[in-house]
C-alpha cells in the first residue's frame, strides 16, 4: 500500500478514538452553571489580590522610608 513507508500526517491516526459523545441537556445545563461559577470565583480572586496588593505599607516598611 504505502510502500512500508509511514504517512506523512499521522494526526487522524491519533485522533481516531477522540470521539465525544453529546452531553445530554441537563449535562449541558449542569456544565453551563458549573463554567459560571468558575468564572465568578476567578473574578473574585482576582479582585483581592489586588486589594492585598493595594493595601497599606507593611511596618517595616515605613521604617525604610524614613531612614532616606
Amino acid at each position: 500500500m504505502h510502500a512500508n513507508k509511514p504517512p506523512e500526517d499521522l494526526k487522524a491516526f491519533y485522533e481516531r478514538f477522540n470521539v465525544e459523545t453529546p452531553l445530554s441537556p441537563e449535562d449541558e445545563e449542569a456544565k453551563r452553571i458549573a463554567d459560571e461559577e468558575d468564572a465568578k470565583g476567578k473574578k473574585k480572586k482576582k479582585k483581592e489580590e489586588k486589594k492585598k496588593a493595594k493595601g497599606k505599607k507593611k511596618k517595616g516598611d515605613k521604617d525604610d522610608d524614613e531612614e532616606k
